[in-house]
């Protein structure tokens, strides 16, 4: 809640995150305390959540002043898709939150798989049920006019690296910065082909479908036995704020989060953080900046795209 109306005085916002064992609730946090010692007025207390899904719905209702969304899941609710039942278009991007997450489908070498459209009539697990991710991985399958003749299945993380060694599935997909644990741990054990999903993203313009994802590079030898850099896609997460938040409130948040003293303070915090990214402002199409971020990135020199919605 909004503490005053008088600027001298000090303003409380609450920023939503996820849960304590997730990666927003650290970086929140961490934002909170910065925001806490260095700004006169403002003063922020983090709040746990479920998550992306659950931050676009509390940010919507004012039930929270700033949060983590992914612009996905802000496009999504802007239209009333799923998991949305209502449009929410009272919401606005302000800033880079946390890297890009790169996906990652994998198979094992064995299975003579060498590109995602040889997964047609394999067992697939996009995710495990009810994660972000997992719901891009769909996007890009049907996409790419794959989804609905593979096998998809959804499985608990932990369960996925044993179900692939034992030929319970053909193959999974996991986000992150890489190296993906995962691969690495299989890799001990059993060779595993890193998919390259470039050729499939741009005969289906998947990018152009879903302007919110980036292309990104997984490095050659990244990975055993990985000779070549491979293309995949990402999403980023972004502060977001109601639109009713006053400008002097955004500005005050956006002056303090993107220094060099601010991202070494969230570096024990959260080294995922994208405190550092500006330029990720530049690739960035989802909802309308809020009106103080657009001064803020103005004046900063850098070009933010137009929204994908109007």
């Amino acid at each position: 809640m909004l503490g005053s109306t008088v600027w001298a005085q000090q303003v409380n916002v609450r920023i939503t995150t996820g849960g304590t064992t997730g990666s927003f609730f650290p970086h929140g946090a961490g934002m909170a305390e910065y925001i806490n010692i260095h700004s006169d007025f403002l003063r922020a207390t983090p709040a746990t959540s479920g998550g992306g899904t659950e931050n676009v719905r509390r940010l919507a209702t004012k039930g929270a002043e700033f949060g983590f969304c992914y612009p996905g899941d802000l496009l999504l609710a802007w239209n009333a898709e799923e998991p949305f039942k209502d449009r929410i278009q009272n919401l606005r991007l302000v800033g880079p939150g946390q890297a890009a997450s790169i996906m990652h489908m994998f198979v094992l070498e064995k299975s003579g798989i060498t590109s995602v459209e040889q997964l047609a009539g394999k067992k697939f697990v996009p995710s495990a049920p009810g994660a972000t991710a997992g719901g891009r991985v769909v996007f890009f399958l049907k996409a790419i006019g794959l989804y609905d003749k593979m096998s998809i299945s959804y499985m608990s993380w932990g369960d996925l690296p044993d179900r692939l060694k034992t030929g319970v599935i053909d193959g999974y997909a996991r986000s992150g910065p890489f190296p993906v644990a995962d691969i690495v741990q299989i890799s001990l054990t059993h060779k595993v082909r890193v998919l390259d999903l470039g050729p499939a993203m741009e005969k289906s313009s998947f990018l152009q479908k879903y302007p919110f994802m980036f292309e990104e590079k997984i490095p050659a030898n990244t990975y055993t036995g990985q000779t070549k850099a491979l293309t995949s896609f990402s999403e980023a997460t972004f502060w977001t704020a109601h639109k009713d938040v006053p400008d002097k409130v955004v500005a005050e948040f956006l002056r303090l989060a993107y220094t060099e003293e601010t991202a070494k303070h969230l570096d024990a915090a959260y080294k995922g953080h994208a405190h550092r990214e500006l330029s990720m402002m530049t690739k960035i199409r989802s909802v309308p900046l809020h009106p103080a971020a657009q001064k803020f990135w103005k004046e900063k020199g850098i070009q933010v795209p137009e929204p994908a919605v109007k």
